[in-house]
């Protein structure tokens, strides 16, 4: 790296603009071919935290042994597995091959975003029960007797929070931790998103869903922002604005950018959970599932041009400081 264009940079410089440039390549992997969900270990990472949580939660147990429960179990999950790929880097001959194949499935969404306009088309042919069979597998609440609003709230609120996740979170984890950041901070929401505190049985999972709220609230945040920019100033009140319990901020301020009402009750078994809407009137249907996907496209494109103008804007500056 000592000829070119980066040879007036020093070589800390160099070395950023290289992890600028690995980031870069697994997004945009990510985004061209994203990887089939069968095949993303992350959804059997879910598959498998589902069915410890059928072992861990007693809900007739005090507090203090389900969080106790809720902890080793996730340990259980996090570190046999989040230690054996970390350590692969490190034995190869090329590791920042295997860095962008993991950051690759770390960015990846499984498409989202084709999946939820899979599920607008199927409403408006009036299946649902094709629309209910592919959320199924994407959240951990039941469908099976959700009406058509109730399919388009969860297909909305998938599209508008998980770039929350895949995106901003594993890209700034990855800045400030390297790679063992970003695999845990993926590690733990998905363990979190599988066992959803407001759940009948969810008490036990608050250890993890505390934690995964903390890494996740800059991350939520800088996402909701992307998605306020595009809905004017009423969003922009909204994103600042607190945000109800069991909503995250994203779909708070994308309900707002869309005019849609988001939220409310949800279904376990058959266990109809209370959960907070959000007070706009308008009920959502086919159409703004179609609407959430461009809004969260469009937030998608802001923050993947930042990451690529970004270290540009930083060659011309250190180039001409010298």
């Amino acid at each position: 790296m000592d000829t070119g264009l980066l040879s007036g940079l020093p070589t800390k410089d160099v070395a950023l603009l290289e992890v600028f440039a690995l980031v870069t390549a697994a997004l945009l992997l990510s985004r061209i071919r994203p990887l089939p969900l069968r095949y993303d270990p992350f959804y059997w990472l879910a598959q498998l935290a589902s069915q410890i949580a059928g072992k861990a939660a007693h809900t007739q147990r005090s507090n203090t042994q389900q969080y106790t429960a809720g902890t080793l179990a996730t340990l259980l999950l996090v570190l046999p597995f989040g230690s054996i790929v970390v350590f692969i880097p490190l034995l190869a001959a090329y590791p920042w091959f295997f860095e962008l194949v993991i950051l690759y499935f770390c960015f990846n969404d499984s498409g989202i975003n084709r999946l939820c306009n899979q599920v607008a088309d199927n409403l408006e042919r009036d299946d649902k029960a094709s629309a209910k069979a592919l959320l199924a597998e994407r959240v951990p609440q039941s469908v099976s007797q959700l009406s058509a609003t109730g399919l388009s709230k969860t297909a909305i609120e998938l599209v508008l929070h998980r770039p929350a996740v895949n995106l901003i979170g594993v890209s700034l984890a990855f800045f400030a931790g390297g790679l063992t950041f970003a695999i845990l901070l993926r590690m733990l929401t998905t363990i979190a998103a599988q066992w959803p505190a407001h759940s009948p049985t969810g008490r036990f999972g608050k250890p993890v869903n505390l934690l995964s709220g903390l890494l996740m609230w800059f991350p939520d945040l800088l996402w909701a922002l992307l998605l306020a920019l595009q809905g004017g100033p009423a969003t922009l009140i909204t994103w600042l604005k607190p945000r109800p319990v069991f909503l995250s901020r994203s779909v708070t301020t994308g309900s707002r950018a869309l005019a849609i009402e988001l939220g409310g009750p949800q279904m376990f078994g058959n266990i109809k959970v209370s959960r907070a809407k959000t007070p706009l009137p308008a009920l959502p249907g086919s159409q703004d599932i179609r609407r959430a996907v461009s809004l969260s496209r469009t937030a998608a494109g802001y923050y993947s041009a930042l990451l690529i103008c970004l270290p540009l804007l930083w060659i011309l500056i250190r180039l001409y400081a010298h």
